[in-house]
């Protein structure tokens, strides 16, 4: 009987409802707590479903961090499905008819080995819950059809407890049914317990305060005007009513939009991402941290958590990565420079920089970072023939208007030059489109030899595993507030040493 109709429909269907079937039978039954905790024993996340409602709770030593945070993903991929004869989601909330299938339990140890750093190594040691759920089982699959028609879809959550921390992400496997995923949004939220207060910072270069986590709560900034919770940046420090100091951060954000905070409602913190993004799977979201400690200093010392939940190293070269100190030659004259030079061997420097308009005005779309400005007495090459001969490198600014036009021009002319680094010019933030292209510029000038710092209102995720060329990036508020903006009596240096762990920011001096 099989054997007659085993290569028609009929069969196709049959064995989809056995599958079906055979789903079902392995299937979590729905509000079944998942339980992961850190190897120490300290971190407990537990995972709950009821009604398609995704939750979960954080408890760190016994101690409530993030009771009833929710978990999702909004996805509208009503054209895609209708492109490809895929009947539509018709779900308010693409998340609410998730059904958790398996669960899988896994742990590992391991050690890796930074390039620069305090640590000589670190220890990547967590266990891990992966939480296996799926939707969608109607078949439409025709004669003559080769790629699969019903509308199903996976989602992973996955769940790493670290001794230093908790994170999790959402991972969809690859689909069979040539769907893309057009992701409009995040539903996960943190809530925290009554009496939390925010160290809150608007924007990555702006004034920090103190803020409760109520919405009708009122601050004055510094203009005199009223302000209330609009988004904060990340990592945001919490203090916590029972004593404990928590993070709240993302790692590996490298071609997704960025994470920033709002408040939801009142102690409900959510994650709003800048725009949307459209991937194709199979893919990974950026991971979402929390961390916590009874002092601050233990979230210090549990900093390498954020790059371990980076890929290893991409590159395959990194003798020319020297982080150091340089100099900065804001006079753009040769005599100066070449003081400059002298100066920064005398203190030990390692590079000296050259700032912007070297090569034209750094905001014009028409300047050409591949040869100097015609005011200009010097060229770059015979900058770094000298500095080479007094054991100094030579950075050099570029803002991202001439990267984006001549980045793959820029590379092999100033590999040839003799450049150590590049300081990336006023890049632009937030969406998918600049966040893949930056990391993509980085991984480039690795690629050359060519070491990077990212200025103005980057943030790091600890992509500085992956690609260890970033060095480091503008901190908090930096010389932007220095009384003297910059000059020397405030800070003559450049530091090109990775950013420091500090909380909320590295406080590096830049200008």
């Amino acid at each position: 009987m099989i054997k007659f109709f085993r290569h028609t429909a009929a069969y196709r269907r049959f064995l989809f409802q056995l599958q079906c079937v055979a789903l079902l039978a392995v299937c979590v039954p729905a509000g079944a707590g998942e339980t992961v905790k850190s190897p120490d024993g300290n971190y407990e996340f537990t995972f709950s479903q009821n009604s398609g409602a995704m939750s979960y709770d954080i408890t760190y030593k016994g101690k409530t961090v993030v009771d009833g945070g929710t978990l999702g993903i909004d996805i509208d991929n009503s054209l895609f499905e209708s492109a490809l004869g895929i009947p539509r989601d018709t779900c308010k909330y693409w998340c609410s008819n998730l059904a958790l299938r398996s669960v899988e339990r896994t742990e590992r140890d391991t050690i890796w080995h930074p390039l620069y750093g305090e640590n000589s190594e670190v220890r990547d040691h967590y266990n891990q819950l992966t939480l296996h759920l799926g939707k969608g089982a109607a078949e439409n699959s025709k004669d003559g059809y080769d790629f699969d028609k019903r509308r199903f879809y996976m989602i992973d959550i996955e769940v790493r407890a670290y001794n230093e921390g908790v994170a999790f992400r959402y991972h969809f496997p690859e689909t069979t049914n040539g769907l893309f995923l057009n992701i409009r949004g995040e539903r996960t939220t943190f809530a925290m317990p009554s009496g939390t207060k925010a160290l809150y910072e608007e924007w990555a270069q702006g004034p920090f305060e103190w803020r409760t986590l109520k919405k009708t709560d009122k601050y004055q900034v510094s203009n005199g005007n009223d302000s209330q919770w609009t988004e904060c940046e990340r990592p945001l420090y919490l203090t916590l009513p029972d004593g404990l100091c928590a993070v709240l951060t993302e790692a590996r954000m490298r071609d997704y939009a960025r994470g920033k905070f709002t408040l939801d409602k009142d102690n409900v913190i959510r994650l709003k991402m800048y725009d949307g993004v459209e991937v194709m799977s199979p893919y990974s979201t950026p991971w979402r941290v929390v961390m916590a400690a009874e002092k601050p200093v233990e979230l210090l010392n549990n900093k390498d958590i954020i790059l371990s939940l980076n890929d290893p190293c991409e590159l395959k070269n990194t003798d020319f990565i020297r982080p150091g100190k340089a100099y900065r030659c804001g006079r753009l004259e040769k005599s100066y420079i070449m003081s400059g030079i002298a100066f920064a061997e005398k203190m030990n420097f390692q590079f000296i920089e050259l700032d912007a308009r070297w090569y034209g005005p750094e905001m014009s779309m028409k300047s050409s970072a591949l040869k100097e400005s015609p005011d200009r007495n010097f060229t770059v090459k015979e900058v770094c023939d000298s500095a080479k001969k007094h054991g100094l490198g030579v950075w050099v600014y570029v803002n991202q208007r001439a990267l984006y036009q001549q980045l793959d021009e820029i590379l092999p002319l100033y590999k040839e030059w003799g450049v150590a680094g590049i300081k990336f010019g006023f890049v632009q933030v937030g969406n998918q489109t600049w966040s893949t292209w930056l990391h993509n510029a980085v991984k480039k000038c690795g690629e050359y030899g060519i070491m990077v710092d990212i200025h103005d209102e980057y943030r790091p995720t600890g992509i500085s595993r992956t690609l260890p060329n970033l060095l480091t990036r503008r901190a908090s508020e930096g010389m932007r507030k220095c009384p003297t903006h910059g000059t020397t009596p405030c800070c003559p240096s450049r530091d090109l040493w990775p950013e420091p762990p500090t909380i909320r920011r590295a406080i590096i001096a830049t200008a």
